[in-house]
């Protein structure tokens, strides 16, 4: 009886051993995760870097933001998912074992705050300075203390400018990788010059009477004196068209830069045609 009480507990304990090695077959099997990365901006995810965690296995997503993670243990595996300019993304997947698990993936910019101060030279109020990011929406005007900010501005290089007439305008290269405070500017008075000229009429009339008008701003003259001269005073410099005019003569503009290598700018004003005095 000792004898058969004994193997049967030997055939028991055999039994035990089976099923455990069993189990931990099943445990040792491995999977394969297969997916696709989306960045929401719309930008190539190719190059897109994609990390089992429990693993340490590591592929990077090609052109279409495709992966192949193989030979991962079946269970619980933690994706992360890493692109510069983008927020890391973490996924669990459920890995079984000899089986392919799909998993999509999206990668949200990054994005941060541009705030500073901008200053007028000379003023007590420095409101109402327009600053932009060029060549993006950003864009925004100073309060009476000079400050300014953008939300929402993803990484990269930017040229914020800095304006306000009458005022220098300024620029200043940014790189953004983070928030960002940018140092104060200062907007110097802006020089304001001279321009001046003479106006002739073709017929060698009176040019007294001839009216001459900055387009676009509020600087206006009428020549009152035979010689034809005229001068503008305080014109800021810049790129300015002028136009030239008196009844009966046929109206002049012209392209004229003050403060440019030119300062004195000449005319010459044509009878309008089909004209009867």
């Amino acid at each position: 009886m000792r004898t058969n009480r004994w193997g049967a507990l030997v055939a028991l304990m055999m039994a035990v051993v089976a099923v455990q090695g069993c189990g931990s077959d099943d445990e040792g099997g491995t999977g394969m995760v297969t997916g696709t990365v989306i960045l929401d901006d719309g930008a190539s995810p190719e190059g897109v870097e994609i990390e089992s965690l429990d693993t340490e296995s590591t592929v990077f997503a090609d052109a279409q933001g495709r992966f192949t993670l193989k030979d991962l243990k079946a269970g619980t595996q933690t994706l992360q998912a890493v692109h510069p300019g983008y927020e890391v993304q973490q996924r669990e997947v459920e890995v079984k074992r000899g089986e392919t698990t799909d998993v999509s993936i999206t990668l949200k910019r990054l994005k941060h705050k541009v705030s500073g101060t901008v200053l007028l030279e000379g003023a007590s109020s420095h409101e109402g300075i327009t600053v932009t990011l060029e060549d993006t929406a950003f864009s925004t005007t100073t309060d009476a203390q000079g400050r300014f900010v953008f939300e929402g501005v993803v990484p990269g290089a930017y040229i914020l400018v800095a304006s306000k007439d009458g005022y220098e305008e300024q620029l200043k290269v940014l790189a953004v990788i983070e928030d960002t405070a940018v140092e104060p500017l200062t907007l110097p008075v802006m020089e304001e010059v001279s321009l001046d000229g003479i106006v002739y009429l073709s017929d060698d009339g009176s040019p007294v009477g001839v009216s001459l008008v900055i387009e676009g701003t509020a600087y206006s003259t009428t020549i009152d004196s035979s010689s034809g001269y005229f001068r503008f005073t305080d014109v800021p410099p810049g790129a300015y068209t002028l136009a030239v005019s008196k009844p009966g003569y046929i109206t002049q503009t012209r392209a004229v830069t003050v403060g440019g290598e030119v300062s004195t700018y000449f005319f010459s004003l044509e009878r309008s045609p089909g004209l009867v005095e």
